[in-house]
């Protein structure tokens, strides 16, 4: 339908206009204020009939009146009055359960208080629905015979023919209708306020409507008005409901003239709206006309005329609900784009800066789009320009820099904030970069570890000349400014703060992150034993030469010593990070040279958990793979079972199809699973008595397929079983 005034012949555009009625609620009972077993203040409660809150309904939930089968009770309402009603009608939401039969429940009603009630509301079979295990809503109009009268009550009768089952009755509600006809229905806004962007392009607003037809059999058809104010508003289309979508059964017309709107709706031959609530009926779609600053306005619905279904196209009473829909009506809004939403800077020297692009666009095709501030949270990035200008359709470069300092590099990454004028304002943008070579990092790799002290121990030893970006990295001493020379002063500030993860002024390290191993197949295991009585011991092999080690891992116990049992050239020593609660391991050979492939047994004076962080550098300066062997405990945990536990089933288990379980367990049971090479690929702590897992590994993922451990501890007894997974 174009968006031009239309006008029509129809003569029935012209017919007199039906009067809204007002609607109040006569009687409303959710059972809310009840105590259980007892009904709300008023009610009468027979045997048989009780309040609770089992199997709560969809609707107000809480407690519901339940009714026994087997009793032949009745439950009956405080009295209210209908006075001045035209119409009434009765809704409750009622669920039963297969074994109740549908005959068992009639509703009657009184005129006189609760002192009789000869009138029958809803016979036997029709009180209750057909549907069993669920709630379903019924409603129903009140007998002519309750209209106006002052002293109703309602009883619902039980008449005793189920000997089980049970029904629940929730939100009971009498709506009564002052007029003097019949009124059977309610057209109204679905929604009570909207907001417009004005301007071409898609910009549109939908605004439904909706009708209500409980209280009658049907509609024919429709007619209504809408009006509004603002000059700039227009009508772009209506668009029909489900119910009303076949063009062939549903005449469709409306008029507009200036700000005002008349639809009619219009069933073809036989077609007519059952009783039901149609949501949406119809929905307007509106546009408006560029504004420069925001206008308010209010859609008002009127003069709603409706036809019943019926021979003599009796009125249906449309009643006007919701008359009033606001809308505000705001300028054209710009449209915040970027070029991506992630940078990364790269690896930057200390000393010096690297940049990134990052182009902004306004994707709008009409306002502007003004950036009014951006903003870093790392100030190692830098953002120029900070403001600017976007016309539409149009885009700006801004450049992120990236400048680490000597004691702020590693890994960064900040925040950009871009303040702008659209919505969503402000926009986020990612940008990483990592700085190299900044205190202690003498190898150049952005982090500080047992490597840049093999690198140190070579520089002071003139193995290796150092650049001057390595110099000014490792000329530690007097610290911080250092003496332009390089000796063992230097070396011990260096091996001392990489132990405590911190220099002498308290600045922390960057993150510590392993980069890759760089040398073949050569490979390092670590193994964590339990001997008892106190004493921890990490087991490390390795099959190649050897110059240092460093391990990382978490630990309850502050201040834990070490000691090496084997190889007295290699310098070790541990500190405890107290705000991470971690224990930090380095050792490394002092005199320069690497020690022969072996083991080498670390021992502690407290426990630690996995290695979150491990290297081992080799003799040519090369950090090599290092894996975890699933711990050891002893003795043996096979000889000390901890529950009644019984083995994990299924065995083999299928990953992210299957539950692998393990019963019979005692709450708090720590449960982990390690893979062959001992990495822990999974923990929890069960809350019950059963261990349940789907396969996935601590980030999320599935498994590969293989050979696992499990390992069960609980009150300082173990227990461990091999398990196989298959894809």
């Amino acid at each position: 339908m174009p968006v031009s005034i239309v006008f029509f012949s129809f003569l029935w555009l012209l017919l007199p206009v039906a009067a809204g009625y007002a609607q109040t609620t006569a009687f409303e009972e959710d059972f809310t204020g009840a105590i259980p077993p007892d009904g709300p203040p008023g009610w009468i409660l027979g045997a048989g009939w009780k309040t609770g809150t089992t199997t709560p309904s969809s609707g107000s939930g809480g407690n519901n009146l339940e009714h026994s089968g087997s009793s032949a009770t009745s439950a009956v309402t405080p009295g209210f009055g209908l006075v001045g009603a035209g119409l009434a009608t009765l809704t409750y939401s009622i669920r039963r359960t297969g074994s109740y039969d549908r005959a068992n429940l009639r509703i009657t009603a009184s005129i006189d208080g609760g002192v009789t009630f000869p009138i029958v509301v809803l016979g036997a079979g029709a009180a209750v629905p057909a549907a069993t295990s669920s709630y379903r809503d019924v409603s129903v109009p009140l007998p002519s015979s309750l209209l106006d009268q002052s002293s109703v009550a309602l009883r619902f009768e039980g008449i005793g023919a189920s000997s089980s089952g049970n029904i629940r009755i929730d939100d009971i509600r009498v709506i009564a209708y002052a007029t003097a006809d019949a009124v059977s229905g309610a057209l109204q806004f679905s929604e009570s306020s909207g907001s417009l962007v004005s301007g071409s392009g898609d910009h549109a607003i939908d605004v439904p409507l909706s009708l209500d037809l409980t209280a009658l059999p049907g509609v024919t058809g429709i007619q209504f008005d809408v009006r509004w104010l603002l000059g700039q508003l227009s009508l772009g289309d209506i668009v029909r409901g489900d119910a009303v979508s076949d063009n062939v059964s549903w005449t469709l017309r409306y008029a507009v003239s200036g700000s005002n709107l008349r639809v009619v709706l219009l069933g073809q031959g036989t077609s007519a709206l059952p009783s039901g609530r149609y949501d949406p009926l119809l929905t307007l779609q509106l546009r408006a006309d560029a504004v420069a600053v925001s206008q308010n306005d209010t859609l008002v619905l009127s003069n709603a005329v409706g036809a019943q279904a019926v021979s003599d196209g009796a009125d249906a009473g449309i009643a006007i609900g919701a008359a009033k829909y606001a809308l505000t009506v705001r300028p054209p809004v710009p449209v915040f784009s970027v070029s991506s939403t992630a940078f990364d800077v790269g690896d930057v020297d200390v000393g010096g800066s690297d940049s990134v692009l990052v182009r902004v666009k306004n994707t709008a095709d009409q306002a502007d789009l003004q950036v009014t501030n951006i903003t870093s949270d790392n100030p190692l990035f830098t953002v120029h320009p900070r403001s600017g200008m976007v016309a539409p359709g149009d885009s700006m470069d801004m450049y992120v820099t990236f400048s680490p300092s000597s004691t702020a590099f590693g890994h960064q990454q900040a925040m950009i904030f871009f303040e702008h004028n659209g919505d969503n304002s402000p926009s986020i943008v990612s940008i990483t970069g990592k700085g190299r070579g900044g205190r202690g990092d003498a190898e150049g790799d952005g982090s500080v570890d047992v490597m840049d002290i093999v690198h140190a121990i070579d520089f002071v030893l003139a193995r290796l000349t150092a650049t001057p970006l390595q110099v000014a990295a490792v000329d530690l001493f007097p610290f911080p400014a250092g003496d332009d020379a390089l000796d063992v002063r230097d070396l011990t500030v260096l091996s001392q703060a990489v132990i405590r993860g911190q220099w002498p002024d308290g600045v922390f390290f960057p993150m510590d992150t392993v980069p890759a191993g760089k040398t073949g197949d050569a490979m390092a295991h670590v193994e964590r034993i339990d001997e008892g009585g106190g004493k921890y011991v990490l087991r490390l092999r390795y099959d190649t030469s050897m110059r240092g080690f460093q391990f990382i891992a978490p630990s309850p116990a502050p201040g834990a010593s070490v000691y090496a049992s084997t190889e007295s050239r290699v310098a070790l020593g541990s500190g405890y990070d107290e705000m991470r609660g971690e224990v930090r391991i380095v050792g490394y050979v002092s005199d320069g040279e690497a020690l022969e492939a072996g083991v080498m047994d670390i021992v502690l004076s407290g426990p630690v958990d996995s290695p979150r962080y491990a290297t081992v550098i080799d003799k040519a300066r090369n950090r090599i793979v290092v894996r975890e062997r699933p711990p050891k405990l002893l003795p043996p945990a096979d000889s000390n079972p901890d529950t009644d536990a019984k083995p994990p089933y299924p065995n083999p288990f299928h990953v992210c199809r299957d539950i692998l379980r393990i019963p019979s367990l005692s709450p708090g049971t720590e449960a982990e699973i390690f893979d062959m090479l001992g990495r822990r690929v999974f923990r929890t702590r069960t809350e019950h008595s059963e261990f349940e897992w789907d396969g996935c590994d601590i980030s999320g993922q599935g498994i590969a397929p293989g050979l696992y451990i499990v390992r069960l501890k609980s009150e300082e007894k173990i227990r461990t079983w091999s398990i196989m997974a298959l894809r």
